[in-house]
C-alpha cells in the first residue's frame, strides 16, 4: 500500500525506505496533491512528499536529516513549474547532489505547468536526470510513463560530472611530493653543480618552480618541458634521497637551463609541471570522467588556490619561500607566452635581489628570495578572445565594481562589516540581499563585480534560493568573474560543487576579512588554523585512477599468471588465485608499510612484471607484489593487493597540523573515497581491480580476502563455461 506522510516525524529513521522521494515548492502542492498523487497510490508507489513547509516548521529539517531522507529513497522525483523553480532553497539541490555523488541513485525530473527542459537550469547533474513532461491532454499517458519509470529497478550509469577535484590533487601532491621535498632544497640545489657559474655568479635560484598550464596538460617526450619550449633545454636531475615512513625514497626533480637573449646569461632552474596537476588534462582528454571546458578552468584555479594555501600556511613553514607556482595559458603560443619565457622572468626576479659579490644562502634575507606568485586576477583568463557575437558576453568595461557581498538578511551585519573593511583598502563594493532585491537587482549587481563574496550560514541555507545558485553556476559566470565564499557557521561539505567557487574562507580564521582582501589582490594567504577540508576524496580518487590505476593494470591476468608460473612449488591446478589486483581501504586509514608481515599468514611472493611507461614526460615503472595466504589447515591463496596509497594520504591529512580533519571527517572521506573509486572502476576496469573496504578494527583482513579470491575464481569458472558454450553454439549454426 502506497505510504503518504507529510512529515518525516512519523517515522522512525531506520525503519523506513521509500521507492521515491517528492520534493517540489510550496505554490504546486496543490496540483501535486490532486493530479499526481493519485495515480501513485493506484500504482502503488511507495513515497515520502516533501516540500517547504517541512524546514520552515519548528523543529524544521537541517542539511544532515535531508541528506539522510534522501539517501532513504530508491529514487529523487523534482517537479518544476515556471513558477515554483526559482523558490527551492539551496539546501534540498545540495542533498540531492552529494546523494547522486554517493550512489547508484536515479533522478527523475516533473515537468509541470508549461515548464519545458530549455527553461531547467544549467545545473551539471541536472542535465543527468530522465525528463518527463506532464501535458494535460495527456495525462493519464504521461502519468503511466512516470510511473513505470519510477517502478523499474534495472540501474542506469549516468557519468556524473567530475566535480571538486582539484582541491583533493592539491593536497595529494603536497602531502606526496612538495612537503617531502621542500625541507632538503635548499642544501640539494647549493651543492649541485649549476648552482655557481664559472665566475662564481649565482646562476640557479634557490626555488622549485610549479607551472600550471590552464589545459591541465603536461608534456608528453620523454625530454619533459623540453617538447613545449625549444629555448628549454632538460640539464640534469637532482639526487634526492629522504626517508619517507620509514623508507628510504628517491626523488629526482629535473633541471633545466634557458639563456636570457638580451645578456646572454644562462639560468638553471627546478621546474616541473605537477603530475597531480596534469590528471586534469587526463580526465578532460582521455574522456576519463564528465568535465567541460568551465569545470576544467575552475577545477585548474581551485588547485592553484588550496596549493598557494598549503605551502604559506603558518606550519609549513618548511615549506616557506622555496615554491614560485606559475599558471600561463598553454593556448597561447606565441614566444612571450610559452614557459620558458615565465621561467625566465621567474628566475631573474628570484636573482636580482641578491647582493653583489658572493651571496651566502644564510646572509640572504626571505624578502631577497621571496616568491612570485601570479596574482589571480592574471590566472588565466585575460587571454581569453571576446567573443563579439556572443549576447551575453561580459565585457571588461561593464565591470565596474571589485567586490559583491552576497548574503540573506539573517547574515547582513557581516556583509556590511566586511564592506566597510574592503572600503577602507580602496575597494569599490557592492550589497546585495536576494531575497528582498529580487533577481533582476541581484543578477545586475553581480555581474557588475569581478568578486563575487558570497555569506552562508545554516540559516542562509534554508532561505537562499535556488535562481542565485543557477546564477553562480558553472560556466554561467563569465571568465573574469571569480565566486569565494564565506563560511559563517558551516562545514564546506556544504558549498554546492555546481557553484563556481574557486576556494573559501571561514571566519574562524583570525583576520579573516584581511584574508578576503588579500585573495581578492591575488596575495598569498597565510592561514593559521587548520584548513577546512571539505570534499577531498573525489580529487584523491581521480588522481590515483590517471596516474596509476589505469597504467598499472594493463594485462594484469597475464601478469599474475607469469609470476605464479615463476613461483617455485606452485602447481596453478591445486591452487585458488584470483587475477585483479584488491585495492585495500581500511576505515581507519592505518596502512602499515608491508602488507605480509613476519610469521603471519600472508607472504609476499615479489612483485610481478613491471609497466613501463611515460607519464606527462616522465618515465615510470609500473608494478605491484603477489601475496600467499597460508591457512592453518594447509591450502593456499595467491593475490594481488596493496593498500590503496590516498588512503595514506588522508591518514596524514588526519595527523598534520594543516588539515581540520578529525576522525569523524577522515573516515567520513575515506568512505566516499572508497564508493567513488568502487564507481570509476566499475566502468573502467571492473575485470582488472574490486576494491575491498573494512573495518580494521572488527574484520579479519584474511577472512576477507580469502572470500574474495573464492568469489572471484567462482565468477572467472562461470563466464568461462559460458563463453565455452556460446563457442558450441556458434560452431553449430
Amino acid at each position: 500500500m502506497a505510504a503518504m506522510s507529510d512529515s518525516l516525524s512519523h517515522h522512525d529513521p531506520d525503519d523506513w525506505t521509500r521507492e521515491i522521494l517528492i520534493t517540489a515548492d510550496e505554490m504546486d502542492i496543490f496540483h501535486i496533491k490532486k493530479y499526481i498523487l493519485p495515480d501513485f497510490d493506484s500504482f502503488k508507489i511507495s513515497y515520502y512528499f516533501q516540500h517547504r513547509d517541512d524546514y520552515l516548521a519548528p523543529g524544521g529539517w537541517d542539511i544532515g536529516s535531508r541528506h539522510a531522507a534522501v539517501k532513504r529513497c530508491k529514487k529523487i522525483l523534482l517537479i518544476l513549474s515556471q513558477k515554483g523553480m526559482r523558490h527551492f532553497p539551496l539546501e534540498m539541490y545540495l542533498a540531492i547532489e552529494k546523494s547522486l555523488k554517493m550512489g547508484e541513485m536515479r533522478l527523475i525530473v516533473l515537468l509541470i505547468n508549461g515548464m519545458t527542459q530549455k527553461d531547467v537550469p544549467k545545473i551539471p547533474w541536472l542535465e543527468t536526470a530522465s525528463y518527463i513532461k506532464l501535458d494535460d491532454n495527456v495525462h493519464e499517458m504521461c502519468m503511466m510513463m512516470l510511473c513505470k519509470l519510477i517502478k523499474r529497478d534495472e540501474p542506469i550509469h549516468n557519468k556524473l560530472p567530475v566535480g571538486n577535484v582539484g582541491r583533493g590533487m592539491a593536497w595529494s601532491h603536497f602531502l606526496g611530493y612538495l612537503k617531502v621535498v621542500l625541507p632538503d632544497l635548499p642544501n640539494v640545489i647549493q651543492a649541485c653543480r649549476f648552482y655557481r657559474s664559472s665566475n662564481d655568479r649565482v646562476c640557479m635560484p634557490i626555488k622549485f618552480y610549479m607551472l600550471l598550464p590552464r589545459s591541465g596538460k603536461g608534456p608528453k617526450g620523454q625530454n619533459n618541458l623540453e617538447c613545449l619550449d625549444p629555448r628549454l633545454k632538460y640539464e640534469d636531475k637532482l639526487e634526492m634521497k629522504i626517508k619517507v615512513n620509514g623508507s628510504l625514497r628517491i626523488f629526482t626533480p629535473n633541471v633545466y637551463s634557458i639563456t636570457d637573449p638580451q645578456s646572454g646569461m644562462k639560468y638553471y632552474c627546478l621546474a616541473e609541471i605537477p603530475s597531480a596537476f596534469c590528471a586534469l588534462g587526463s580526465i578532460f582528454m582521455d574522456a576519463l570522467g564528465k568535465i567541460d571546458a568551465h569545470q576544467l578552468d575552475l577545477e585548474v584555479e581551485r588547485f592553484y588556490y588550496q596549493i598557494d594555501f598549503l605551502l604559506s600556511h603558518q606550519n609549513s613553514q618548511d615549506c616557506h619561500n622555496k615554491v614560485v607556482i606559475l599558471p600561463y595559458n598553454d593556448e597561447d603560443k606565441t614566444g612571450d607566452a610559452l614557459p620558458g619565457s615565465h621561467l625566465l622572468r621567474a628566475c631573474q626576479k628570484s636573482l636580482q635581489c641578491l647582493p653583489p659579490g658572493r651571496p651566502i644562502l644564510g646572509s640572504v634575507s626571505a624578502n631577497y628570495l621571496e616568491g612570485c606568485s601570479v596574482p589571480c586576477d592574471q590566472l588565466y583568463h585575460q587571454t581569453e578572445p571576446q567573443d563579439e557575437h556572443q549576447e551575453d558576453q561580459i565585457q571588461e568595461d561593464q565591470i565596474h565594481e571589485d567586490v559583491c557581498l552576497i548574503c540573506c538578511a539573517c547574515d547582513r551585519e557581516n556583509a556590511e562589516n566586511i564592506k566597510t573593511f574592503l572600503e577602507s583598502k580602496k575597494k569599490i563594493v557592492s550589497v546585495v540581499t536576494p531575497e528582498r532585491e529580487g533577481f533582476e537587482q541581484t543578477e545586475k549587481t553581480v555581474r557588475a563585480a569581478r568578486w563575487s563574496v558570497l555569506f552562508l550560514s545554516e540559516a542562509s541555507m534554508h532561505v537562499m534560493e535556488f535562481w542565485l545558485g543557477e546564477l553562480l553556476t558553472i560556466g554561467n559566470l563569465e571568465n573574469c568573474q571569480r565566486l569565494l565564499p564565506v563560511l559563517l557557521d558551516t562545514h564546506p561539505d556544504n558549498i554546492p560543487d555546481f557553484l563556481s567557487w574557486v576556494t573559501f574562507i571561514t571566519t574562524d580564521e583570525p583576520d579573516y576579512a584581511e584574508k578576503i582582501n588579500h585573495i581578492i589582490e591575488g596575495e598569498s594567504v597565510t592561514f593559521t588554523t587548520q584548513i577546512p577540508i571539505g570534499n577531498v576524496a573525489e580529487g584523491l580518487v581521480w588522481v590515483f585512477y590517471a596516474n596509476y590505476l589505469r597504467h598499472n593494470l594493463q594485462d594484469i591476468p597475464r601478469r599474475i599468471k607469469k609470476k605464479l608460473k615463476e613461483c617455485s612449488g606452485v602447481n596453478m591446478w591445486n591452487i585458488k588465485y584470483s587475477t585483479v589486483l584488491f585495492e585495500l581501504v581500511p576505515k581507519s586509514c592505518k596502512c602499515p608499510k608491508e602488507l605480509a608481515s613476519p610469521g603471519g599468514q600472508i607472504s609476499d611472493e615479489g612483485p610481478i612484471e613491471s609497466v613501463q611507461k611515460t607519464i606527462w614526460g616522465t618515465q615510470r615503472t609500473f608494478t605491484c607484489n603477489l601475496y600467499k595466504i597460508n591457512l592453518d589447515n594447509g591450502k593456499q591463496y595467491y593475490f594481488l593487493g596493496e593498500f590503496a596509497s590516498p588512503v595514506r594520504t588522508l591518514y596524514s591529512m588526519h595527523q598534520s597540523l594543516i588539515a581540520g580533519l578529525s576522525k569523524q571527517l577522515m573516515e567520513e572521506q575515506v568512505h566516499l573515497f572508497a564508493i567513488q573509486l568502487q564507481k570509476v572502476v566499475k566502468s573502467k576496469i571492473s575485470n582488472s581491480c574490486e576494491v575491498i573496504m573494512y573495518d580494521d578494527a572488527e574484520d579479519n583482513l584474511v577472512d576477507i580476502l580469502v572470500k574474495r579470491i573464492v568469489n572471484h575464481e567462482e565468477k572467472m569458472q562461470q563466464l568461462e563455461i559460458e563463453e565455452n558454450i556460446e563457442k558450441i553454439h556458434q560452431s553449430l549454426e
